[in-house]
């Protein structure tokens, strides 16, 4: 990309001359990147004659349209790191991502001295936010006074965050924290108000006979109280998590005490779902499902790509809606993500691909890092605007074309072992379906289709239109005809008792779960997309795929899923 850059104080003037060829996304990120590392906080894109503006990579990289052919963004990146000062934690949390590190393994603590020699480095490379988190950082607060001691040694001062629930914090921890000449700062786990959901999260689902936990949620809050008092701003972290602690009541009261505390912030984050995390899909709620409850009651206040920040009704608190790094695309990872080191000095370009790291005691942390950005840029390549978590948007287009095929559970097994989809799992989606027709018209015929759609961590639904029709020369291959955009119902109860009152009935009401699969090729698999679909009511599966299966026990698919399904239902 071929530009000419001007600045006015924080702001970078950008005339755009030449884009590259191909996706010109990976020019817009290392632009970004390097305005950011120049201290510039704002960038305006303009374009010259003869450059067109790709409108959607760039609202992809987080811009927004100011005139014609004018662009702009916040920049928001600093160079971060997150420190994962102990694999230890006090709590089990059930939903726990580890820090994409592995924390159950054990680790041996590197020496002081190495690690003094990492903060250096950090201080020279001009990374001005630093995270202690862990496990539970302050199970080690020996370890954190030593670092403070040692950082303000030699003038580094960044400002400080602990990732922490809160339950271990001292007096003495206390005292020294406060006496940080810098700004320093706490993120405290709360993900609930009520006792006994608080429990529920805080210890292992999977262990339901380990001891059950006494006093410590009045603990951690009177260790907030603690913090207020010393004069140590703190926000609440607030995981949604479906059926635990996202009841309209939850959330309320969750307000209610940020308020009577003084927290500056809630940040409301959604649940990391990765391949080993799949199994609790059922607790995921999205952000936007949350803002959407409470959108009478914010005001933004600030927006960049990963984050949104409201003022709560006529209130000082501030909400922070945040999405996961990841849940951006590996392809803007280079400007949103922190970087990750342990207490053994492991240093992990990649939050979710815990297999590859860097050894701080033997590899230069510069060197570290641009191996690291390496890294990224080849998932990128691969992953595009996704990456390996399990729960993303779910787009719909005006036509597509899949093969579909009618399986059994046992061919379905011996598909997953073929072609060891178990190790590609690439994204889950459970979803409703509900096929309205107008009142007396019968039969089992789905081949033109009006239905309301919705997932299961959503409050909308999306009111969808579509055929399909069939090719006889190829069996199997569906093509879905879409009818122009469909429309977000925000109360679908409502809206299907107002569409009864004009004479439609419900005809069809399918619960799904679909599993998608990346393929990489080969000599023994072409398709590099594959899709298994189970229908609860029914018991039936369905396989989609972007190629031909040339498999004698799936059979290809000749009328609608939904055709099918209905006239089975209705036989049995």
């Amino acid at each position: 990309m071929d530009y000419q850059l001007s600045q006015s104080g924080q702001t970078a003037h950008v005339e755009v001359t030449r884009l590259p060829t191909g996706d010109p996304l990976p020019a817009l990120i290392e632009l970004e990147k390097e305005l950011a590392d120049q201290n510039l906080r704002r960038i305006e894109l303009f374009f010259s004659e003869g450059a067109s503006p790709p409108v959607d990579r760039l609202t992809h990289a987080g811009y927004q349209e100011s005139g014609s052919e004018r662009f702009f963004k916040s920049v928001h990146y600093q160079p971060s790191v997150r420190f994962s000062i102990t694999e230890k934690c006090n709590y089990a949390c059930f939903f726990c991502h580890e820090e994409g590190m592995e924390m159950g393994k054990a680790r041996a603590a590197a020496q002081q001295e190495q690690l003094f020699d990492v903060l250096r480095q950090f201080h020279e490379l001009n990374y001005q936010d630093f995270t202690f988190t862990g496990g539970e950082p302050l199970l080690n607060p020996n370890k954190i006074v030593a670092c403070l001691d040692y950082m303000e040694s030699i003038g580094y001062l960044p400002d400080i965050t602990f990732v922490s629930n809160g339950l271990a914090l001292t007096e003495k921890l206390l005292a020294r924290l406060q006496a940080y000449p810098g700004k320093m700062r706490f993120n405290i786990s709360m993900h609930s108000l009520e006792e006994h959901a608080y429990n529920q999260i805080v210890q292992d689902i999977q262990k339901p006979n380990a001891p059950l936990r006494h006093n410590e949620h009045r603990r951690v809050k009177e260790n907030l109280l603690k913090l207020q008092a010393a004069g140590i701003p703190f926000k609440l972290n607030f995981v949604l998590l479906k059926g635990l602690n996202t009841s309209d009541e939850a959330i309320q009261a969750v307000l209610d005490y940020a308020l009577q505390l003084g927290a500056t912030r809630i940040k409301f984050l959604e649940l990391l779902l990765t391949k080993e995390l799949n199994h609790l899909y059922g607790y995921f709620y999205r952000l936007d499902a949350l803002r959407e409850r409470l959108s009478d009651q914010l005001t933004l206040t600030e927006r960049s790509f990963r984050r949104d920040v409201y003022r709560y009704a006529d209130t000082q608190l501030e909400l922070e809606f945040q999405h996961c790094t990841c849940a951006r695309g590996c392809n803007t990872c280079t400007v949103n993500r922190d970087a990750n080191f342990t207490a053994e000095l492991k240093y992990f370009p990649c939050f979710l691909h815990s297999d590859e790291d860097f050894d701080l005691k033997t590899v230069a942390l510069e060197e570290a890092i641009t191996q690291g950005d390496q890294k990224i840029q080849r998932m990128a390549q691969y992953y595009g605007d996704d990456s390996p978590i399990i729960v993303r948007n779910h787009y719909l287009t005006q036509e597509e074309q899949f093969y579909y095929y009618l399986a059994s559970s046992s061919a379905i097994e011996q598909l997953k072992r073929k072609l060891s989809l178990e190790e590609r799992l690439e994204r889950r989606r459970d979803f409703n379906e509900i096929y309205l027709t107008l009142v007396g018209q019968a039969g089992d015929d789905f081949s033109t289709v009006y239905k309301l759609s919705r997932n299961s961590y959503d409050q909308h639904a999306l009111e969808i239109e579509q055929a399909y029709s069939f090719d006889p020369l190829k069996p199997g291959l569906v093509t879905t005809h879409f009818s122009g955009e469909s429309q977000k119902v925000i109360d679908p109860d409502l809206y299907l008792k107002q569409l009864a009152e004009q004479g439609y009935e419900q005809r069809l009401n399918l619960n799904w779960s679909i599993f998608f699969y990346r393929l990489r090729r080969s000599s023994f698999v072409r398709q590099s997309e594959l899709s298994i679909s189970h229908n609860l009511e029914s018991g039936l599966f369905f396989v989609r795929s972007d190629t031909p299966l040339d498999d004698e026990q799936l059979k290809p698919m000749t009328e609608p899923l939904a055709s099918y399904i209905s006239t089975r239902m209705r036989l049995a």
